[in-house]
């Protein structure tokens, strides 16, 4: 179910949602609950020129137009709950390999 909906929901991000402010996204990772009625959606942005909170209520705003497109393909009469939440993980890394580079190790 995880990749599917990660694959899923790539494509319609990138494909369906038309909302210039959302640009270039990329979806990085899926967790669904046991019961596989919730499903929370990562994702990512290159750039500093957005706001992350901004990305997330519009993404959290289509929600339901994802709901229904993953319920439809996957011929469910109900499909997970999602949730987007934006991933920090690679600015995670990079503030980490500055302050690694400012103490002159090398990695």
């Amino acid at each position: 179910m995880r990749d599917y909906l990660l694959r899923e929901i790539s494509e319609l991000v990138r494909s369906k949602i038309r909302d210039p402010r959302v640009g270039q996204i990329t979806i990085t990772d899926v967790e669904v609950s046991l019961d596989s009625s919730f499903a929370k959606v990562y994702f990512t942005r290159l750039g500093d020129d957005y706001d992350k909170l901004m990305l997330e209520n519009i993404l959290n705003k289509a929600q339901g137009f994802v709901r229904t497109h993953i319920a439809k393909n996957l011929n469910m009469r109900v499909a997970p709950h999602i949730s987007f939440k934006y991933d920090d993980t690679l600015e995670h890394g990079d503030r980490i390999s500055r302050l690694l580079a400012e103490v002159n190790v090398k990695i």
